[in-house]
């Protein structure tokens, strides 16, 4: 159970950092690691649960945490983008 754990964090990390990296983006490293770690445990085991019935490394959880992780990873650049685009408007429209 503890390296089922470790992996599917591992796994989240490995997404976040992708997601930090692949482009310039608002949001810090430490942010997008902490969210696709999370997210990556998490689903790693819900998909256990739903599909195996217990918590144990299998591809399941695999799939289960990649797709939650970059689901999670998204969400949370759309924010940061939105966030970062709206404080640019309002800075350009206090300038006139």
């Amino acid at each position: 159970m503890l390296v089922a754990i470790l992996v599917y964090i591992g796994v989240g990390l490995v997404v976040g950092a992708l997601a930090r990296f692949s482009e310039s983006e608002p949001s810090s490293l430490v942010g997008m690691l902490g969210t696709g770690g999370a997210a990556g445990l998490i689903g790693g085991f819900v998909a256990n649960l739903l599909f195996s019935g217990g918590v144990e490394l299998d591809a399941a959880g695999w799939v289960g945490s990649i797709i939650l992780a970059i689901v999670a990873v998204l969400v949370v650049k759309a924010a940061a983008r939105s966030r970062a685009a709206e404080a640019a408007s309002e800075t350009e429209q206090s300038e006139f």
